[in-house]
């Protein structure tokens, strides 16, 4: 006999790749990524960004969009994986479902 979670489903696995420049200075955060969530009232979604992420990125939320933006410079050559919690929530903020994004950035060694 196997067991399942009724809950547990996969609708589709998005990779997402970048690749910067290393950056010798950042003076207001750059765009790296963006994802949206296609859902409807009244459910609602909280984009989180890991704490291993925040050293060098932040998420910025519009309505369903999350924004990834670089707000601190990464010397390259290096690979770095942003780790984004998807929440979505019931009008009540009842969770239910909970998702994962890894998103790569491969950092150049060149400056441009």
């Amino acid at each position: 006999m196997h067991h399942f979670c009724l809950g547990n489903f996969t609708r589709e696995i998005l990779y997402q790749f970048s690749a910067i420049p290393t950056l010798k200075k950042i003076i207001k955060p750059i765009d790296v990524s963006k994802i949206r969530v296609q859902m409807d009232i009244p459910f609602s979604v909280e984009y989180v960004l890991d704490p291993r992420s925040e050293e060098h990125f932040l998420v910025e939320q519009k309505d369903n969009l999350g924004i990834i933006k670089i707000k601190k410079p990464i010397i390259g050559p290096t690979t770095e994986i942003i780790r984004l919690h998807i929440n979505t929530k019931s009008r009540t903020q009842t969770l239910l479902a909970h998702n994962i994004a890894l998103i790569q950035v491969d950092v150049s060694k060149f400056y441009f």
